[in-house]
């Protein structure tokens, strides 16, 4: 068994790109989420991790992956977009915050058009 909460640490120590301590911890949170369908408030509690799902070559290489700078998305193969999740690779972009912030002012004023 491996403690969630010790492998989130032992990650964010390994990752070395030049971003902010935050965006450190969301990357880690992003993939220990897809990797284990943990939580932070399962990081937090310290919550074990089976030792069948725990592969440390696998780790290795996403940690790797991210050293590299390529984008979490793309080492995961998943984005949230509108709330829901999308498979991306190199091949697709990556769905952006903008993008969804926009896609809802069209929605809302789409329904402004029909009431009137």
């Amino acid at each position: 068994m491996m403690n969630s909460k010790a492998l989130f640490q032992e990650m964010v120590r390994r990752i070395t790109i030049p971003e902010s301590e935050d965006e450190i911890h969301a990357i880690v949170y992003m993939v220990l989420a897809h990797q284990f369908s943990i939580s932070r408030t399962d990081i937090m509690a310290e919550r074990m991790i089976a030792a069948e799902k725990y592969n440390v070559g696998q780790i290795g290489e996403i940690i790797a992956r991210i050293n590299d700078l390529e984008p979490v998305q793309y080492v995961i193969n998943e984005a949230d977009f509108c709330g829901r999740k999308f498979f991306v690779n190199p091949s697709v972009l990556i769905p952006r915050q903008e993008t969804e912030e926009l896609v809802k002012q069209v929605i809302s004023s789409a329904e402004n058009i029909g009431t009137t």
